[in-house]
């Protein structure tokens, strides 16, 4: 079972432009809940790309964080960084020092104005760690030259702290057993003088053995396939979809005897049914989130789990009557024969529905369509979702979800869809005579409902509002579909893509009838490790 997790990487910054979803200071958070910003003019990111900046190549990529005097980058915390001294942490970075001061300050934790963590590098260009509530203050003995990168990694674990530079260890201390530190922000740079680069900053709940490794490339942590549930067992063989089917089974959640047994209200049957040995994908139809389970036993709607649902990697997820169940067919490869549809029940309060949801072990191609638009549940609160929060919250909205992973080789030709219908796009929905309709909800919600004119167009994964037939309504645009996809390798023509929601209807014979506005877009998750 698993549940939002990146593997264990819990901050990542590459600082580097353009990233995923990233904010255009180049600064966000590239993993996680936080976002990262400039608390000083003087954090400028360097790279021989950037116009009117300094040209200090960066480890790797575009760029790198660049610190001169008195920068500092900050992010505050809600828990992610009250590090433990018996538990197992790493953080992790490349540092170029370019001039050497008073004391440098690489990494801190603070609580309020007081730093109860500090990573530093003093005038002689030592590093040092010092942790007043861990009982610890060490510095190595080892200067960083001023000629280039050095790799940096400070480990926690065992209730031992372990400094290495460029892979080898030079100072450790054992720490005070099981204090957990109260942080409120984290801070990366500051000094009074002197300068230094910092690229490819990592944070881990976790703690290698061993000698470190120095990367070679960037550091991965976008998603661990790992801790999604991989690419699937292949038990369900090799399928090929020949008619237009509804693959999973949907069950909603209405008693819960315990944190590994419930039952649900009814179960929708698809063509891959519940039972022992069924995976299973327990999403919470009002927050989104979402993590996989194995299924023990199941007779009739009681339903028993290898193992508890209990808190994991932060966000409390417990078996409530807010869940959805939906198997998730494990195939050895799958084929969609073209002009057949994959397509989800459309969401039941009492039934669920509303997500295609399956694994491929090897090839996956899709030369019909796997249709979500639509098919959701409209969301009744305004949480928005980021690139830190893509498989965290799954988001069940009007338009419906795809989750995809494939092992091998995902193909879909540009006759393929993916996601929503032919000619799906989101509308403006502007009234082509008469009164305009209203635009649509900054929330993800529906619409507004139109006047004479057209109905405006949805807001992100909502619907579009009505347009208006005197006195009568005409249908708003269905919503777009959000797709997730982890692959191996990815073969996708651009054409097959397709989140947009469609237009609304619209009476040509009537002038003073606009079209209803279409409905709004939703998002595409893909993470491939190559393009085929």
């Amino acid at each position: 079972m698993s549940f939002r997790n990146f593997g264990h990487i819990k901050s990542l910054l590459h600082f580097d432009y353009p990233y995923f979803n990233e904010p255009g200071d180049g600064l966000g958070d590239e993993v996680g809940l936080e976002t990262w910003s400039r608390e000083n003019s003087n954090v400028k990111l360097y790279g021989s790309a950037i116009p009117n900046e300094g040209t200090q190549a960066p480890k790797f990529g575009y760029r790198c964080a660049y610190f001169g005097a008195g920068a500092v980058l900050g992010t505050n915390t809600s828990g992610m960084w009250n590090l433990n001294s018996s538990g197992k942490h790493e953080i992790e970075f490349f540092l170029y020092l370019k001039a050497t001061g008073t004391p440098q300050y690489l990494f801190r934790l603070m609580d309020g104005d007081t730093a109860v963590l500090t990573l530093s590098i003093d005038d002689s260009a030592y590093i040092g760690l010092t942790c007043s509530a861990w009982n610890v203050s060490m510095t190595g003995t080892i200067a960083v030259a001023t000629d280039g990168w050095r790799h940096v990694l400070l480990r926690i674990s065992g209730s031992k702290a372990a400094l290495y530079l460029d892979g080898e260890e030079y100072a450790s201390q054992t720490l005070t057993e099981d204090v957990t530190l109260s942080v409120s922000q984290a801070r990366i740079g500051y000094a009074e003088s002197g300068s230094f680069c910092i690229d490819e900053f990592a944070f881990r709940d976790y703690a290698r053995t061993g000698a470190p490794t120095i990367p070679t490339e960037p550091y991965s942590g976008k998603l661990d396939i790992s801790k999604i549930g991989g690419y699937g067992t292949g038990a369900q063989g090799d399928v090929t979809i020949s008619a237009n089917t509804q693959i999973n089974s949907y069950g909603k959640v209405n008693t819960v005897t315990d944190n590994h047994k419930f039952k649900v209200s009814s179960w929708s049957n698809g063509s891959y049914i519940a039972s022992a040995g069924s995976e299973v994908m327990l999403q919470n139809v009002y927050n989104g989130l979402y993590c996989f389970a194995k299924v023990k036993s199941i007779a009739g709607t009681t339903v028993t789990l290898e193992q508890d649902i209990s808190t994991e990697n932060g966000y409390p997820f417990n078996l409530n009557t807010q869940l959805q169940v939906i198997t998730v067919p494990n195939y050895k490869s799958l084929m969609v024969n073209a002009g057949c549809y994959v397509m989800p029940l459309t969401y039941d309060s009492s039934k669920g529905g509303g997500i295609v949801a399956f694994r491929c072990k090897g090839d996956c191609t899709i030369n019909g369509a796997i249709l979500t638009h639509g098919a959701g549940k409209e969301r009744s609160d305004t949480i928005q979702m980021t690139h830190g929060q893509l498989v965290d919250h799954f988001l069940l909205t009007s338009g419906g979800n795809t989750f995809i992973t494939c092992g091998g080789t995902f193909t879909a030709p540009s006759t393929a869809r993916l996601g929503a219908s032919w000619g799906g796009n989101g509308g403006s929905g502007n009234g082509a005579a008469g009164y305009g309709g209203n635009g649509g909800s900054t929330q993800q919600a529906s619409g507004g409902n139109g006047g004479v004119g057209g109905g405006g167009g949805g807001a992100p994964s909502g619907n579009g509002g009505n347009g208006a037939k005197l006195n009568n309504s005409l249908a708003g645009g269905i919503a777009g579909a959000n797709v997730l996809l982890v692959c191996d390798t990815l073969k996708l023509d651009k054409e097959a893509l397709s989140t947009g929601g469609q237009t609304g209807e619209s009476d040509i014979n009537t002038t003073r009838i606009g079209a209803a506005g279409g409905g709004g877009t939703g998002f595409a998750y893909i993470a491939c490790r190559k393009r085929g």
